[in-house]
């Protein structure tokens, strides 16, 4: 696969294009996700199809000719349950249909003609539990009149919830495990109280106890086990030293996890007893990672090392092969552009 940018655009992850820059500079602790310049990118395989910033990638590496919802702008944000796929991002049209930063997709590639929250301005983040969809973002309105600041749930039958936390700020991140959602972003308040870019926030809308404190802007999140792994700019959480790597329990105790990264991380994934991290870092605890990086739970880094030729934007684990989509060019040497399959354990390009 290829990717080529003919505008300015960036992306998220599995089915999505991706962006080819880097962005090297600190976006502050109340920013919004940032992501690099790069709109209209579009993805091509060796048989010259192509698609617009939204594809689906088959195990042979080709592009599934049947599904080709053709966003007009980034997406950056994809969540699949069941027979759909929800996607957020720039976009504001569909295969032509306004769909503004929301849409959800099936699998078979129509588009659902009832799902239309219609989001006000660009969406970052989605999970998906149950019957609700959680959406985090840069928006303060869903379905025109419903203020929502940053967060919002919607139903899979595209009803917007009362669930309304009400955030100061950007949401980057979300997780959700069994019946609380954790956010990470740019927000220093949760419903007026105090939170600084983390927060727990159960289902039933109730702001949760959990009070990390981050010192500086959270881009991406990872459940596993009793852990909630958070990644982004950050430096310190209440006041101890986590360089843009954490791992807090989820009684909110900051745990001894500590891989200690030199730069941003923007992607987290977490499989078995391993946490998979992708970003701008070169080193893991002084020791040489390129963007790619895989930590134990028990905070050991492990061996893998595929060495990307530019930013990792995207992780996701599927059996014994890595997914990543980013800025880079090469994995290990080897030509990938944009997008690549890593294999897990030994971390060659596939």
């Amino acid at each position: 696969l290829k990717c080529a940018d003919v505008g300015n655009d960036p992306t998220g992850p599995l089915l999505a294009g991706y962006g080819t820059e880097d962005l090297p500079t600190d976006p502050g602790p109340s920013a919004a996700r940032q992501r690099p310049p790069v709109t209209h990118t579009v993805v091509s395989d060796s048989l010259g199809t192509t698609r617009n910033r939204l594809a689906r990638i088959l195990p042979d590496g080709s592009l599934d000719p049947s599904w080709d919802p053709n966003a007009n702008s980034s997406v950056l944000a994809l969540a699949v349950s069941g027979s759909t796929v929800y996607a957020g991002g720039y976009f504001t049209l569909i295969g032509g249909t306004p769909r503004n930063y929301l849409a959800a997709i099936g699998t078979n590639g129509v588009l659902d003609p009832n799902w239309n929250p219609g989001a006000d301005s660009w969406v970052f983040a989605l999970a998906v539990s149950g019957s609700t969809v959680y959406v985090g973002g840069w928006f303060s309105t869903i379905n025109s009149t419903a203020r929502r600041n940053y967060l919002a749930a919607i139903g899979t039958d595209g009803t917007l919830q009362s669930w309304d936390p009400n955030a100061n700020g950007t949401v980057n991140a979300l997780a959700v495990s069994g019946t609380t959602v954790y956010a990470g972003g740019g927000f220093t308040t949760i419903g007026g109280t105090a939170r600084n870019r983390l927060a727990a926030i159960g289902t039933d809308g109730t702001l949760q106890s959990w009070n990390p404190d981050a010192n500086n802007t959270v881009a991406s999140l990872a459940v596993g086990g009793s852990a909630v792994y958070a990644g982004g700019w950050f430096t310190t959480i209440g006041g101890t030293a986590r360089n843009y790597l954490a791992a807090i329990g989820t009684d909110g105790t900051l745990q001894s996890w500590d891989p200690n990264a030199s730069y941003s991380v923007n992607t987290l994934a977490v499989s078995g007893t391993t946490v998979y991290a992708g970003g701008q870092f070169s080193t893991i605890g002084g020791t040489v990672r390129n963007k790619l990086a895989a930590i134990g739970t028990d905070g050991t880094l492990q061996s893998w090392n595929p060495d990307a030729y530019g930013s990792v934007w995207v992780v996701a684990v599927s059996g014994s092969t890595v997914y990543a989509g980013g800025a880079f060019t090469t994995i290990g040497g080897l030509g990938r552009s944009c997008v690549a399959a890593i294999d897990a354990v030994t971390g060659i390009a596939q």
